[in-house]
């Protein structure tokens, strides 16, 4: 009976040993560029005389473009599984519209910055050096656009700047990477991802406002300065709106995601 006992006891001692070398935790710190899909379009205008000849051209875009930073951190349970948690911020590039006609022109530029949290599920193939691995998550994200507009003619000019901020926008994500192992506790990373998601406005808020050079918003009410997006707008002719209370516009779902490209560095303890 002793004899089993040590045995098993001796079993037991070496499953938790291999268990605990198998298991390990890790940092890893990745840069690269998103690139925007499912896109929406903007429409460029010109006629410089107006007689003239017209020209339109479509403009796509996603608010998931731009150059992308991403910190992780994970725990592999074993050699093949685990999980991550990502945060990431997106430095969106800025898309621009205009509408040019005789002697008078209008510009429009919007500029996302966006926060992405990322918990994700982990299959790893290790091999002794060269790693491929795959991951399978969710993702939240907040953040703002910030959207400048300008018009000038022959006898006015006007410039307005607007922050809108986002609800929490949920999607999936999934990724391809491998690892290339450079000593027993860092690791290089190259990595292809994909988020599918959408950019859901909260609050627009008027933050700059000129007419011909003269500041404009301290004059502005509440409503003229700040509207929110709701599901259902109602307009009632008989009912004049407050001034004091933000205008409603209805909601929208704006483009967002995107197929990122990103190089990092692991460290493994």
């Amino acid at each position: 009976m002793k004899r089993i006992t040590f045995i098993t006891a001796t079993f037991g001692l070496l499953a938790c040993h291999y268990q605990a070398e198998a298991q390990s935790n890790y940092f890893s710190l990745q840069t690269g560029y998103a690139i925007g899909v499912a896109q929406d379009v903007n429409q460029n205008y010109i006629q410089k005389e107006s007689s003239g000849p017209e020209t339109s051209e479509n403009d796509y875009y996603s608010y998931g473009e731009g150059i992308q930073v991403k910190l992780s951190y994970g725990h592999l349970f074993n050699e093949a599984f685990g999980v991550e948690l990502g945060m990431s911020q997106l430095f969106g590039k800025e898309h621009e519209s205009t509408y040019e006609y005789s002697d008078s022109k209008s510009t429009n530029r919007d500029k996302v910055s966006l926060t992405i949290i990322n918990p994700s599920i982990i299959y790893s193939f290790n091999n002794k050096r060269l790693s491929p691995y795959a991951k399978f998550g969710v993702c939240g994200s907040f953040g703002s656009i910030t959207s400048n507009s300008s018009s000038v003619s022959s006898n006015s000019s006007y410039s307005d700047e607007y922050n809108i901020t986002s609800k929490f926008n949920l999607g999936i994500t999934s990724a391809l990477g491998a690892s290339f192992k450079l000593t027993d506790n860092f690791s290089l990373l190259g990595e292809a991802s994909f988020m599918s998601s959408t950019f859901n406005p909260k609050k627009l808020t008027t933050t700059k406002s000129f007419s011909n050079d003269e500041d404009q918003l301290p004059n502005m009410t509440t409503r003229e300065k700040e509207a929110v997006f709701v599901d259902e707008v109602t307009y009632d002719s008989d009912q004049e709106a407050s001034e004091d209370q933000p205008d409603e516009y209805p909601s929208m779902k704006l483009p967002l995601s995107n197929l990122a490209f990103s190089i990092g560095i692991k460290y493994s303890f």
